[in-house]
């Protein structure tokens, strides 16, 4: 179990650093189009799980066409391994689509 949570980790930091810095941008008829992706490695202690580790991702993007003032979306990932041996992948996407819906 541990190397399979080693290799995850090793496979999303690989990922992560090919990717990392990557921005694009582009302007059209006024409005412009700006992608992030940030991740960070992050060390935590509860009395549950013990110490844990991971890494998480934030990759921040406005839709074609949608000018500044929009609101972005944000898709949110996170791979944590505790002391205890625990597997923890979380993936939070908000999403926003045509009028903010």
């Amino acid at each position: 179990m541990i190397r399979c949570v080693g290799e995850i980790l090793i496979f999303t930091l690989f990922l992560v650093s090919s990717l990392w810095g990557q921005e694009k941008k582009s302007s059209d008829k006024g409005t412009q189009r700006h992608n992030s992706l940030v991740a960070l490695p992050y060390v935590f202690y509860t009395p549950e799980t013990k110490i844990a580790v991971g890494v998480g991702s934030i990759y921040s993007y406005r839709p074609d066409g949608k000018s500044g003032d929009v609101r972005p979306s944000n898709i949110k990932f996170s791979v944590t391994y505790t002391k205890r041996k625990q597997n923890i992948i979380s993936f939070i996407p908000d999403v926003y689509l045509k009028d903010e819906e």
